[in-house]
């Protein structure tokens, strides 16, 4: 009977000791994963604007085949959306 207690206790104390290294491995994953989540949307919004690009060109070729990106300036603003200079 005195065995089966003392054992009981040890693997409690085991028990609390791989739950609390899980836990604590859990908090100190979290900043790492809003930063990584932030670089995902930077990246999105990166990607979102070069294809918009691309689409812009592709709207000016198609209503001038002489058009180049070095003609007039053009300034293209939709807040919080797209942003588009030419020049």
């Amino acid at each position: 009977m005195r065995t089966d207690r003392g054992i009981a206790i040890i693997t409690t104390l085991i028990m609390g000791v791989i739950v609390l290294m899980l836990v604590t491995a859990g908090l100190a994953l979290l900043p790492s994963q809003r930063m990584m989540s932030g670089t995902i949307d930077e990246n999105q919004r990166a990607l979102t604007a070069a294809e918009a690009g691309i689409e812009y060109a592709r709207t000016q070729l198609q209503a001038n085949p002489e058009w180049s990106a070095t003609s007039d300036s053009v300034v293209i603003d939709e807040p919080g959306t797209l942003w588009v200079r030419e020049d």
